[in-house]
C-alpha cells in the first residue's frame, strides 16, 4: 500500500474492517470484483482505496477511473465524500451528468479529472465525444454502484453495451457494488467479475406497520389544518418518529404526495423540504444540503434518494 494512503486511511478510520481488507487484496491482484455488503459496511471505501492505490503507485494517467452510480443525488453525495479523500491524496474527482454546466464539461475535456463519477447514460455520451475518448482510453477502472438497480433492466443492457464500447479503447477492471442480493452469481456474471467479496456476518432489519388510531390530540390538529382525524394522527405519529431519530427520509410512492405531505407538514410549521425528479436541480441539491446540515429535519422524497 502507498505510505500516503496508509496515512490517510489511519486518519480517517484507524485501520481497514476486513471487507475493505479482502476488497483490496484482491483489487490489487488483478481481479474484477463484486462485493455485496449491507448498507454501512464501508462498500464505498472497499472500492475505490484499492483504485487510489494504484493511482498513486502507477501514476495512472486521467481518467484513471470511471465510478458509475444510477442516481444524480447519488453522484452528488459521492463527490463530496470522494472529494475528500481527493484532497488528502492528491487526487482529482469530478463529476459528470446532466445536470453539469457546458463550461464544465468543456473543462473536463481539457483537463479531465482522475476519477469520474457518472450516470450509467452518461457514459454513453462521453463515448461519442472525440475529445474525450483518448482520455477514456486510460481508464484503468470501472466501479459500478447500487449494481442490483441496473441488472435486467434497459438502463443495465445499456450499460453493458456501453462498457463492452469502453473495452475496445481500453484495457480495465471492473468493480461492482450491491446490498444483499439472492441472484449472486448470476450479478457476478452480470458484471464480469472474477471473484465475489462479501462479510461473513449479515445485518438484521426490524419493519414496524403502524396504523394509528385518532386522540385529542389528532382532533385539534385536524381542526388546524382541515384535515380528517385519521389523516392528522398519522402526521402526528410520522413526526414523533423523526423527533426520536433527529432526522429521517420520509418515502412517498408518487411526486404528488410527496408535495401533499411536505405541504401539511409545513403547515403544521415542520421543518421539511421535498425531493424528486421534477424539482430543478438547485432545489434538489438544496434541500439535501439542508438535510445535512441540520436545517430541517426531514426530507420527503420519491425514488430520487432512495439509493445510497
Amino acid at each position: 500500500m502507498h505510505p500516503l494512503l496508509r496515512k490517510v486511511i489511519k486518519e480517517r478510520f484507524g485501520n481497514l474492517n476486513r471487507l475493505q481488507q479482502d476488497s483490496f487484496r484482491e483489487v490489487s491482484s488483478g481481479k474484477s470484483v463484486l462485493i455485496i455488503a449491507p448498507t454501512g459496511s464501508g462498500k464505498t471505501e472497499a472500492a475505490v482505496l484499492p483504485v487510489f492505490n494504484e493511482i498513486l503507485e502507477e501514476g495512472l494517467k486521467p481518467i484513471s477511473a470511471l465510478y458509475i452510480a444510477p442516481l444524480k443525488a447519488l453522484n452528488r453525495d459521492l463527490l463530496e465524500r470522494l472529494e475528500w479523500w481527493g484532497r488528502k491524496l492528491g487526487i482529482t474527482v469530478e463529476v459528470r451528468h446532466g445536470d453539469t454546466s457546458a463550461y464544465k464539461k468543456a473543462r473536463q475535456t481539457k483537463n479531465p479529472p482522475q476519477m469520474l463519477i457518472i450516470t450509467p447514460e452518461t457514459l454513453g455520451v462521453i463515448l461519442t465525444v472525440k475529445s474525450l475518448r483518448k482520455h477514456l482510453e486510460n481508464v484503468k477502472f470501472v466501479i459500478v454502484d447500487e449494481i442490483a438497480e441496473l441488472v435486467d433492466n434497459k438502463r443495465g443492457a445499456q450499460l453493458l453495451l456501453n462498457l463492452e464500447r469502453l473495452a475496445e479503447i481500453a484495457d480495465f477492471r471492473r468493480i461492482g457494488m450491491t446490498a444483499t442480493v439472492g441472484n449472486e452469481d448470476e450479478v457476478r456474471e452480470w458484471l464480469k467479475a472474477d471473484v465475489i467479496v462479501k462479510p461473513s456476518w449479515k445485518k438484521s432489519y426490524r419493519f414496524h406497520v403502524l396504523y394509528p388510531k385518532p386522540d385529542e390530540r389528532d382532533m385539534e390538529l385536524a381542526r388546524e389544518l382541515s384535515l380528517s382525524p385519521e389523516i392528522a394522527a398519522r402526521l402526528r405519529l410520522l413526526w414523533e418518529i423523526v423527533e426520536e431519530h433527529g432526522k429521517a427520509l420520509i418515502f412517498t410512492n408518487t411526486r404528488q404526495f410527496a408535495e401533499i405531505l411536505a405541504h401539511r407538514l409545513k403547515a403544521w410549521g415542520k421543518p421539511v423540504e421535498v425531493h424528486h425528479g421534477s424539482l430543478s436541480k438547485e432545489a434538489r441539491v438544496k434541500a439535501e444540503r439542508a438535510l445535512k446540515e441540520g436545517k430541517i429535519r426531514a426530507l420527503i422524497c420519491t425514488s430520487s434518494m432512495e439509493l445510497g
